[in-house]
């Protein structure tokens, strides 16, 4: 369900490619990486413990 990537050092860990960022959390951004693609709704985001999802708020409003 990932539409989008807000960052370019996102998109190119997401793609497979070796990111300096990501070097200390690989594995437990390549898991919350995973989990948003395997999503097919909103819902299902919101059921996954420590996600902290929420809609936001203000100019902001639309965002997750």
């Amino acid at each position: 369900m990932i539409v989008s990537y807000r960052d370019k050092r996102t998109r190119e860990f997401a793609a497979g490619k070796r990111v300096k960022a990501f070097s200390g959390i690989e594995r437990s951004a390549q898991l919350k990486l995973d989990r948003l693609e395997a999503a097919v709704s909103l819902q299902d985001l919101g059921a996954l413990p420590g996600n902290r999802f929420e809609a936001l708020i203000g100019d902001r409003k639309g965002q997750y």
